[in-house]
């Protein structure tokens, strides 16, 4: 619910909810599927005892939120100023060598260029892929060397397909909160996630592709129990908000 809630924060204006109209806490209860009273109760939890929301009696907020949006939004304006910057300029030459433009060499030029580019794009996601994949099996390997006290056998064809699914939700995860999604980022997260997991016949089956079809229930698990410390939920926001806006 809590994630939930942050979701809501982040479509609303000001990034507030409103609480104080009759029906307000209804709507928010409708809108999660929870039980109104339910719902009243964990947002006065989280504004009265574990401090993560704020409130003046008509909306609640988060603060770390608000921090995170407004980073964004001064990240999304330069980057609109500095895409409209080069637009102009970019338009002022196309004006400028327009004569030159309609020769077929020109045309073909410009054409081997944007091949160029895209190929050299392509090359980077594909070692950015290849980079996330190794620098994953590494923490899931570290993580089941210090759990156990034993290597984990890893199945290149089964665990590898379900690693590559493994991260490409975590990616989600990140993209749904506006953070990057860098190998880095992915690894921070994936990291972040095992350490959360308390479930004991997972843990007593642990796998990459049990992880991975147990995803969901995990992750939602990890952010609604009741015995998630303050700290591990800081961790999550700090990782799943926009601490790496894009």
């Amino acid at each position: 619910m809590f994630w939930m809630l942050i979701e809501k924060m982040r479509d609303a204006t000001g990034y507030k909810l409103p609480i104080s109209g009759k029906y307000d806490i209804d709507a928010i209860a409708m809108d999660l599927q929870y039980d109104v009273e339910k719902v009243k109760s964990f947002i006065q939890d989280c504004i009265y005892e574990f401090h993560l929301f704020d409130s003046d009696g008509e909306f609640v907020w988060s603060n770390s939120l608000l921090v995170r949006m407004k980073l964004r939004e001064e990240k999304s304006s330069k980057a609109s100023k500095s895409a409209r910057l080069r637009w102009d300029k970019a338009k002022q030459m196309c004006d400028n060598d327009a004569n030159a433009l309609r020769s077929q060499n020109g045309g073909n030029a410009i054409k081997q260029k944007e091949i160029k580019r895209k190929e050299k794009r392509e090359d980077n996601n594909k070692e950015e892929v290849s980079n996330t994949y190794r620098m994953c099996l590494k923490v899931f390997s570290d993580y089941y060397l210090t759990t156990f006290s034993t290597a984990y056998l890893f199945d290149s064809s089964k665990d590898g397909r379900h690693l590559k699914e493994l991260i490409k939700k975590i990616e989600a995860k990140c993209k749904e909160s506006c953070v990057n999604p860098t190998p880095e980022k992915v690894c921070e997260g994936f990291h972040l996630f095992l350490g959360t997991i308390k479930d004991k016949w997972v843990l007593d089956n642990l796998s990459i592709s049990l992880i991975n079809s147990q995803f969901n229930k995990l992750f939602k698990n990890a952010l609604s129990s009741s015995s998630t410390k303050k700290s591990a939920i800081d961790d999550y926001l700090n990782h799943f908000t926009a601490s790496q806006s894009y």
